[in-house]
């Protein structure tokens, strides 16, 4: 844990700064007309200072931080708190553990972390008991994902909870032994040198794309105008954009300044 701090922790807390950060220094230059956004300014300057520590690391009602991607990071970091916990409940219930994350989610949906901590005892139990699943096992799976996406994009009914829980436990088994499939036993990262050296810089650009993102979207659109071209191009480029500008930033950081680059990124 104490580990954590400083892999996890830290990276944390600068990102979700750096966040509204950003949109502040754009308010105070000729750039806010491009801000479609509340203004972090007004909002810092009229609300409590516990309010504000909320927005910063935890979340408002649609359950997202400021630095909304970082949602993630916020609900990894309360688990690995409880962990102690977690470890002692494996101990004394083994297997029936998984019980209570689940009930606790049914009873208490609104509380952020739950439904990631179900994921997270699941993957306790079974990660070091899953075989590679067989083919037909894999492709019945993907069916049914496919199918239950394809019913919700149709009928645009909002899931229920356990709806929520089935459609993501079969995203997951899919993606999962779809791996599996495609990817042999013996691969290894080092023995690909164009991938290693992409995901190397992964954790920097989930860090540190946001705000930038928002800010080349809205650039393309801009300069396309709103119509089915400009929004299509406003989806497909930008990531494309990000990765190659975030993979040269983090090279020259880790060049130049090494040591601000190991805090941003926990050292990873």
């Amino acid at each position: 844990m104490k580990k954590r701090i400083r892999t996890l922790l830290i990276p944390f807390i600068i990102a979700a700064l750096y966040y509204p950060s950003f949109f502040i220094m754009m308010e105070l230059t000729p750039l806010k007309p491009f801000i479609d956004r509340p203004s972090f300014i007004d909002f810092i300057t009229t609300q409590p200072l516990i309010e504000i520590f909320n927005m910063l690391f935890y979340g408002s009602s649609d359950g997202y931080p400021w630095a909304y991607h970082l949602w993630f990071m916020r609900d990894l970091i309360t688990i690995i708190a409880i962990c102690p916990v977690l470890f002692y409940l494996r101990k004394w219930l083994k297997s029936l553990s998984i019980i209570i994350p689940i009930t606790l989610y049914l009873i208490f949906p609104h509380i952020r972390f739950l439904d990631v901590l179900i994921w997270f005892m699941l993957g306790s139990l079974i990660l070091d008991k899953t075989p590679r699943a067989p083919k037909t096992v894999i492709c019945i799976i993907s069916i049914l994902f496919i199918t239950a996406v394809l019913y919700r994009i149709i009928t645009s009914n909002h899931p229920t909870e356990i709806e929520r829980l089935a459609e993501i436990a079969l995203g997951i088994t899919a993606i999962w032994g779809a791996y599996d499939i495609i990817v042999p036993s013996t691969f290894t990262l080092s023995s690909h040198k164009c991938l290693c050296f992409a995901c190397q810089f992964i954790f920097f650009i989930y860090f540190y794309h946001e705000p930038i993102l928002h800010i080349v979207v809205k650039g393309i659109i801009l300069i396309l105008e709103k119509n089915t071209i400009g929004y299509k191009i406003a989806i497909l480029l930008p990531p494309i954009i990000i990765t190659s500008v975030g993979v040269m930033i983090g090279m020259k950081f880790r060049e130049h300044f090494p040591k601000v680059c190991h805090i941003l990124v926990g050292g990873r």
